[in-house]
Order: structure tokens, then C-alpha cells, then sequence
């Protein structure tokens, strides 16, 4: 009999509630006599227990339900929402346009004042979205022990610290300094014919030259530099595409335009680099390299 005592009790408070919040919903609301409302200073009073009893606290301005032994708090009389601390630190704050409501406490909230850009990152669907809305590329997923970066340029730079890296095409500008050991990669280039070298075979390749060629070096600019090897007993020759430009053999200033030409033994080499604007410094390292002329 209890038990069925208090399912009519818990039926009856859920309606009053809602009775009373449909009511009075979207705002503040002075009782009348027609309400059926009490109101009093103080409406936790034996007086107002009865099952059903509203009464309206003039103090806290309250809306109180008698349960039969005590009174419940149902609704704010002030901003017509039941009375939960979460909603009502909600209630309280001040919207504005992408402002972020948070909590900062128990039954206590705060905002946020954020941006379009911030709402739009809150809202992406996966970390891949997320990345995209702050701009960041693949790099932002890479660990930092294992880095691929494929293009692009790194200025600014103080140190490059790395126990093993793999570096292409690297260019230093200034002094770089290296502790421990570098060891690094020659291009070989097979020339196979009487051909212009290009400034980008110009960057410290060793070129193989495999015949009787001449092969002409670029405009010189400084950092130009290369070794040349023959691979054959032919007689080969190093010369310049621009005519002004001079080559310096073994110490020795050739005529503007003139070219270096190898002995014609197996294995001959020679190592040219361009340190002064205008000029070769072209040094016979095996084999014996004379003036070819014009």
C-alpha cells in the first residue's frame, strides 16, 4: 500500500511541475487569486506541506510545491526555468555573437569571447578537419625523430641538430659548422659527347667523360665547382661557353676563351672551381693538362 502511496505521490509532484512550468515558462509571473498560489516570507512552513501546495516565497521569489512532509523548489519566479544550478548559471550569462559558453565551477558558468575562426575549429568533424582549419600541412603530423620534408625552403636557421639525416640539395649560406662526421653522396654524370655543362652539374659532380669530348663550363659564378675523370685514353678538353671567362691551369692564366686539354691518358683528371667571377681555378689531379687554344 506504501509503495503505491508514493508512485501517486511522485505522479502527482511530475504533474504539478509541469503544470507549473508550462505556466510560467519565459518569465517572471505575479500570482493572482485565481493562481491558486500562496504566498509568504516563508514558505518552508508546516503550513504549506500539503500535498499540492504552491507557494510563492516573497523573499528568494521562489515557487515552492508542498510534498506532503516538506516543500520542494520547483521554479525561479524571476526567469520561469526550473530550478537547477546548471541552467540557471547558463540563464544568467550574456550571449554574443561566437561566444563560447563554459562551466566554471559546480552550478557556476562563464564566456568565452572567441571568433569565427575558433566556433569553426570547435566544430570540425575529425583531427584531419581540425588540421585543415588551422592551416597545417602533413609536417604537423610527422614525430619529431622522424621527419620528411620534401620541397620548400628553411631560412632562419641557428642549428640543425641531427645524429642522422638525409639532406638534398642543401645550400648553406654563411658558415656551417659540423661536429662528428658528414659523409655524403657524389653524383657521377657520364658525358658521352661534346656538350655544354650546365650550372646545375656544376654543384661538385664528378663527371666521367668517356671520349674525345669537350665539355664547356657555364658563365662562372661563384661555388661553381667539379671534378672531371676519363674513363678511356682519349684526349679531352675543358673549356668555357662564355668567352671572356678564364681559366687558370695549374697556377697559370690561359687566354680569355681558351680551353684545358688532357693528355689523352686513361684515368686523367682534372678539378675546376670557380672562387673569382669570371674565372676557372682548374687543377690537373692526375695526368698531365696543357693549353688546347681556341
Amino acid at each position: 500500500m506504501n509503495k503505491v502511496k508514493n508512485i501517486l505521490l511522485v505522479v502527482v509532484l511530475i504533474l504539478c511541475a509541469s503544470v507549473v512550468y508550462a505556466k510560467f515558462e519565459g518569465g517572471g509571473f505575479a500570482p493572482s487569486s485565481t493562481d491558486n498560489v500562496k504566498t509568504s516570507t516563508e514558505c518552508n512552513a508546516a503550513a504549506y506541506y500539503a500535498v499540492g501546495t504552491l507557494c510563492q516565497d516573497t523573499d528568494d521569489n521562489k515557487l515552492y510545491l508542498g510534498t506532503g512532509a516538506a516543500v520542494l523548489e520547483i521554479l525561479s519566479t524571476t526567469t520561469g526555468y526550473a530550478l537547477d544550478a546548471e541552467l540557471s548559471a547558463l540563464a544568467g550569462l550574456t550571449s554574443a555573437a561566437n561566444a563560447i559558453p563554459y562551466f566554471t565551477g559546480s552550478g557556476t558558468a562563464g564566456v568565452i569571447s572567441s571568433s569565427a575562426d575558433m566556433v569553426s575549429l570547435l566544430g570540425s568533424a575529425d583531427y584531419a578537419t581540425a588540421r585543415t582549419n588551422l592551416g597545417l600541412g602533413t609536417l604537423a603530423t610527422q614525430n619529431a625523430d622522424a621527419i620528411n620534408a620534401t620541397g620548400g625552403n628553411v631560412t632562419g636557421l641557428t642549428n640543425l641538430g641531427a645524429s642522422n639525416a638525409t639532406l638534398t640539395n642543401l645550400t648553406v649560406s654563411g658558415v656551417a659548422n659540423v661536429t662528428g662526421s658528414l659523409t655524403a653522396n657524389v653524383t657521377i654524370i657520364t658525358d658521352s659527347a661534346t656538350a655544354n655543362v650546365t650550372a646545375a652539374q656544376m654543384m661538385g659532380q664528378t663527371h666521367v667523360v668517356t671520349g674525345a669530348y669537350t665539355l664547356s663550363l657555364p658563365t662562372a659564378a661563384l661555388g661553381y665547382n667539379a671534378r672531371f675523370f676519363a674513363s678511356t685514353a682519349a684526349a679531352y678538353s675543358i673549356d668555357v661557353v662564355t668567352g671572356t671567362d678564364i681559366i687558370v691551369l695549374n697556377g697559370t692564366a690561359l687566354t680569355a676563351g681558351y680551353k684545358a686539354t688532357s693528355d689523352g691518358t686513361i684515368d686523367a683528371a682534372i678539378y675546376c672551381e670557380c672562387i673569382v667571377a669570371g674565372k676557372y681555378i682548374c687543377t690537373a689531379t692526375q695526368g698531365l693538362f696543357i693549353d688546347g687554344g681556341a
